[in-house]
């Protein structure tokens, strides 16, 4: 039995040591027993606290944060919005913006305030894939399986995220951004920085500061071409437009009538919502014939803009319209 001497914070520090260590040997013997189940199916107990209850289990935390990581690198959206863990559905309080300060007499009473209140909601849609590699494969241990794992996830989840949460119908997967902006609608089917700079200001001024550029590959093409008088590019900075930060994605239209090629506004407004971690299932049996080993593996997601006026969307108007 070991007994400790000393004022309550000087006992606390090697509870809390013994505790840290404690938790990281659970956390070493869930990894181990997790790779474990990968690559020989089977069950370790250190494993069965994190099934998901339907034949998958939860990642580890040090897996979950490389696909973390590696969904941010890979989907644009990611890194420019606000991202969040949720635990269940995430009631988000909002206020319009008609809310004015008024010129009060004296002994005159303050006016009501005229904001109202409204919530938005974050769910959770569930996005999946399912990845088969062969027995030998296993076996030999040919491949490292973390690396792999990863790798496919994160490029097929990326892709099917950014296109969502740019252009989803909101069934069965988020309300892509182009269905919640303010449009703002531009005649002629060729850009300039005229176009730009009626979306710069279309914008309202409290989201001016903050505002990124979101355009299409097409569209960024574009406007890198504009010359001046000169021959010379009017625009030298490709990471950066109207002292704002500008961005790609291949999943916004080319330029054409009725597109909408470029999003412009204050991305920390657009919340992707996390709920909880990652998960796998092997599946040993149902591709045997094949001498394959599938792995389903999912997480769940929804991604809102909680303020509909901090983003603008420029739309090509469509011909004779």
């Amino acid at each position: 039995m070991l007994i400790f001497y000393g004022t309550e914070n000087e006992l606390r520090k090697p509870l809390e040591a013994m505790r840290e260590v404690e938790q990281e040997m659970r956390n070493r013997n869930v990894r181990s027993a997790f790779w474990d189940m990968v690559y020989t199916g089977k069950v370790q107990n250190a494993l069965k606290e994190s099934s998901d209850g339907s034949g998958g289990y939860l990642v580890p935390d040090s897996f979950d944060k490389q696909i973390i990581d590696g969904l941010r690198d890979e989907n644009v959206l990611r890194r420019i919005s606000r991202v969040v863990k949720t635990e269940h559905s995430l009631r988000i309080p909002i206020t319009d913006e008609t809310g004015t300060a008024q010129w009060i007499s004296e002994e005159h009473p303050f006016v009501d305030s005229d904001v109202s209140f409204d919530q938005v909601t974050l769910d959770a849609f569930k996005l999946g894939t399912l990845i088969k590699v062969s027995e030998e494969m296993l076996e030999d241990c040919a491949v490292n399986m973390e690396r792999y794992l990863k790798k496919e996830f994160v490029c097929r989840i990326a892709d099917a995220e950014e296109e969502a949460f740019l252009r989803g119908n909101g069934v069965g997967k988020p309300l892509g951004l182009v269905r919640q902006a303010k449009e703002v609608p531009v005649s002629g089917s060729v850009l300039n920085f005229d176009t730009i700079i009626d979306l710069y200001y279309a914008l309202p001024r409290l989201y001016r500061d903050n505002a990124t550029l979101l355009c299409s590959e097409n569209a960024y093409r574009e406007l890198r071409k504009i010359k001046t008088a000169a021959g010379h590019n009017l625009w030298t900075d490709p990471d950066e437009l109207l002292g704002c930060p500008i961005y790609t994605s291949r999943y916004l239209d080319d330029i054409a009538p009725g597109s909408m090629p470029i999003l412009f506004g204050d991305f920390s407004y657009f919340w992707i919502g996390e709920r909880g971690k990652t998960t796998l299932r092997r599946l040993s049996e149902r591709y045997a014939d094949k001498g394959q080993i599938g792995f389903q593996m999912h997480e769940r997601v929804d991604a809102k803009l909680i303020r509909p006026e901090a983003m603008c969307c420029l739309k090509i108007k469509e011909e004779n319209a």
